[in-house]
């Protein structure tokens, strides 16, 4: 499972792949990543107790306010660009160099617009949500929009050119250096907001720069001004923009909610109880990257035939490591959080099946966009940004945490059946093909890892 593996075409020749091989290859970069999501999962389970633990369900609120408020900057600016200049980049349009300059040109404009907002209207911002943020809190935040924002280009024009495994590297990188920082410095000094967003920021500079090393290699970063490029991504980008605009909306909008009806305390224990059901989302982060990569750079019925075989297979693991989470909850939760968080097993509960659509819409979503159709990931959006909207309202001021779970489900769940709808008259499967697991499904990861295994040993015993 070498790095030669991140792509489905080989390089040196430029012949396409066999079907056989395509399948290996993106079997093998499901496996290394699965392997590195898993530790990273981890990691970030284990740093979420500890700042958890540390901060105390307030402090925790306000931590978790201070990565809302940026990533509501980044919802209205981020235009999809990303994602353009990776498929431009898959289908070999325009030279590599200047894709990605005319990308970074964009995300350096943006920080300039967004930095000159985000403090111009700082008064009323920390208006909005009732000054549960403080001052120099908020001041720091900011720079997570130009990390963000340059994060998801690099990912974006990494997974265009086939190099998968590097991000999961990245990710794992980031949490661990920043389980690190916290570990340390909570033994020495107490732990308040603005330490752990410091060491945050950090951590995402270290990913940042990673990807940067990894990219360089292959395409070297400048800042560029094409016309044509620019307004292909534009074109391309504007059909993703309202999507990621509804995304974020969808799984930020309760939180907003949340805080200002209910104050940081209870999105404290919300952030708890979201943050155990993610770990389940785990599992279409491994499958989404690579099916994305393999999307933009093979739209045929081949590339749509993998896909579906992965469709069933993340679906088969979403519901059995969902029982697992529901069974193990409220023990989890007493263990590793204590007594003080012990209000979020229900509100926990209630999400986990939206969890479970809220990760099929993701992969069925990020597979319409590589077959470029991004049109049918926004309206989905759309219409459960809708949903997650009036329930919010409905439900919230009523019954609080309990309530914005319950929205988000039935939201996420809404948005799950159209993009189902759409990808299956897009293939031609039928469901029981999109969702029924296979003896040959497991049977080809074990055949590829027991083949990896035996060529390593191989090559021990020759050395």
């Amino acid at each position: 499972m070498t790095e030669s593996l991140d792509s489905s075409e080989n390089s040196s020749n430029g012949k396409r792949m066999s079907l056989t091989d395509q399948g290996r290859t993106y079997r093998s970069n499901i496996i290394v990543t699965s392997l590195i999501e898993i530790a990273t999962i981890l990691v970030r389970t284990l740093i979420g107790i500890i700042v958890a633990r540390m901060l105390g369900p307030a402090g925790r609120g306000e931590y978790a306010l201070a990565l809302l408020i940026p990533g509501f900057f980044i919802i209205f600016t981020a235009l999809g660009f990303g994602e353009a200049s990776a498929a431009l980049i898959g289908k070999a349009k325009y030279d590599k160099e200047e894709v990605l300059g005319c990308l970074m040109t964009y995300v350096a404009s943006v920080t300039v617009v967004v930095g000159i907002v985000y403090y111009a209207f700082q008064g009323p911002i920390l208006n909005l949500v009732h000054q549960g943020i403080s001052t120099h809190v908020y001041y720091s935040s900011f720079l997570l929009v130009p990390l963000q924002l340059v994060w998801g280009s690099l990912s974006s024009i990494l997974l265009g050119i086939g190099i998968i495994k590097k991000i999961s590297y990245g990710r794992f990188l980031n949490n661990l250096i920043f389980l690190c920082t916290i570990v340390l410095v909570s033994s020495l000094y107490r732990l308040t907001p603005f330490i752990a967003l410091f060491f945050f920021l950090c951590s995402w500079t270290a990913e940042v720069l990673y990807l940067y090393h990894c990219l360089n290699r292959h395409i070297p970063l400048s800042f560029r001004f094409n016309r044509d490029i620019l307004k292909e991504q534009s074109s391309f980008g504007v059909k993703l923009f309202w999507h990621s605009i509804f995304l974020q909306l969808n799984r930020r909008l309760d939180s907003y909610i949340l805080a200002y009806f209910r104050g940081n305390y209870s999105l404290g224990i919300y952030t708890v109880a979201v943050g155990l059901c993610e770990f389940v989302l785990t599992i279409p982060t491994v499958f989404t990257r690579v099916a994305f990569s393999l999307s933009v750079r093979a739209q045929t019925t081949e590339s749509l035939r993998i896909t579906t075989i992965s469709i069933r297979q993340i679906t088969f693991l979403l519901v059995m490591s969902t029982l697992i989470l529901a069974v193990c909850m409220n023990p989890l939760i007493l263990l590793f959080y204590s007594s003080k968080y012990i209000e979020a097993f229900r509100p926990a509960l209630l999400l986990l099946p939206g969890i479970i659509s809220l990760a099929l819409s993701d992969m069925l979503g990020v597979i319409l966009v590589g077959q470029s159709k991004p049109r049918q990931q926004t309206i989905a959006s759309g219409v459960s940004c809708a949903v997650t909207v009036i329930l919010d309202l409905i439900l919230i001021p009523r019954f609080g945490i309990s309530g914005a779970s319950v929205a988000s489900t039935i939201a996420y769940t809404t948005s799950a059946v159209y993009l189902i709808w759409v990808y299956k008259n897009l293939s031609q499967a039928t469901l029981k093909e999109m969702f029924v697991i296979r003896n040959e499904d497991v049977g080809g990861y074990y055949r590829d890892i027991k083949r990896s295994i035996l060529a390593a040993l191989g090559r021990r015993n020759a050395a």
